[in-house]
C-alpha cells in the first residue's frame, strides 16, 4: 500500500495510517473473528447459487504483484475450474497491481476481447 503514499515529510502520517487501518482490521479478522469484505465476497464469486456457472472468466494475475499476492487469484480460479467453469488465465510474472495492461496493452485486450466473443 506505500507505493502510492507522498514521498517526503507526508509519507510518516500516511503510513501510519496506513498501519493503523491494518492494525484495526487484523484485530477484527484474527482476534475478534468478524470477517472482512474480501472474506464474504470471496466465496460468493464461486457461489453457483448467485453466480451463472456457465460464464466464462478470464483471471489476470502477477506473482510480483505487491498489492494482491498471487496465490489468491490462483486459489479461486482452481475452485471455479473443479466446478466445471471455464477459466482463461492471464499470468504475469514481473509486473505491479494492474500493470499488465501498461506492459504489453496488447496482449491484455487480446484476452479480454477473447472473453468477451467467447460469451456470445
Amino acid at each position: 500500500m506505500s507505493i502510492g503514499l507522498p514521498r517526503g515529510l507526508l509519507w510518516y502520517p500516511s503510513a501510519a495510517a496506513i498501519l493503523f487501518l491494518l492494525d484495526v482490521i487484523a484485530i477484527s479478522r484474527y482476534g475478534l473473528a468478524i470477517p472482512t469484505f474480501i472474506d464474504k465476497i470471496f466465496p460468493k464469486l464461486n457461489d453457483w447459487n448467485l453466480v451463472d456457472k456457465s460464464a466464462r472468466r478470464l483471471y489476470i494475475y502477477s506473482e510480483a504483484d505487491q498489492i494482491v499476492a498471487a496465490r489468491d487469484p490462483k486459489a479461486h480460479l482452481e475452485l471455479a475450474k473443479e466446478a466445471g467453469v471455464e477459466v482463461t488465465v492471464l499470468a504475469e510474472s514481473d509486473t505491479q497491481h494492474m500493470q499488465a495492461l501498461v506492459k504489453d496493452g496488447e496482449r491484455y485486450w487480446k484476452a479480454v476481447e477473447q472473453l468477451w466473443v467467447s460469451a456470445k
